[in-house]
């Protein structure tokens, strides 16, 4: 049988002894964990990715080669599909890639696949004329401003593949962006 001891170094040493293994089991759990989380980390493994501006709805200038890029790690081999057809098949390098779309008639929709450990797909892709505008503010003014003035014009509009792109209003002066940020 053993004596109950409420006080006295027994006691304390045995709760010095009990502290010292759970904190070197509460250790272990930590550095698991850590482990863990950086081998299964993107900047480890980092996905096929492309820039915002080749999205779903991407309009691509007909009868001229388009650039389609983005990236991935740096080693990975990444290969770009138009409609089930391979465009081209790269290793990324410094943690960019880049294939170039021969060029392709107008018309649509067409669907992109870019694969490597990962697969992005895009939907909805034409091939047409790109036009870039800018302007004052009055290029920014949405069309529920004007409902009440030009509400039959509205509403006769059947354009639906028309697409805008709204670059964000962003500077930075002292380099190149490679993305726009959300």
């Amino acid at each position: 049988r053993e004596a109950v001891v409420k006080s006295g170094p027994r006691k304390f040493w045995g709760r010095v002894r009990s502290n010292f293994y759970h904190d070197e089991i509460a250790m272990y759990l930590t550095r698991l964990t850590v482990f863990l989380f950086l081998i299964s980390s993107p900047l480890i493994h980092a996905d096929v990715s492309l820039p915002r501006i080749l999205g779903d709805g991407l309009v691509l200038q007909r009868n001229t080669a388009n650039k389609i890029w983005g990236w991935a790690e740096t080693g990975e081999q990444v290969t770009v599909r138009l409609n089930d057809q391979e465009i081209g098949s790269v290793i990324a390098v410094n943690g960019e890639w880049n294939v170039v779309l021969e060029a392709m008639p107008a018309g649509g929709p067409h669907q992109l696949l870019v694969s490597g450990r990962n697969l992005v797909v895009v939907d909805d892709i034409y091939f047409g004329d790109l036009w870039i505008a800018s302007g004052q503010s009055n290029m920014q003014l949405p069309m529920e401003r004007v409902k009440e003035r030009y509400g039959d014009e509205i509403t006769a509009a059947d354009n639906p593949l028309i697409r805008m792109f709204t670059v964000p209003r962003k500077y930075d002066f002292k380099r190149a962006r490679k993305d726009m940020e959300t």
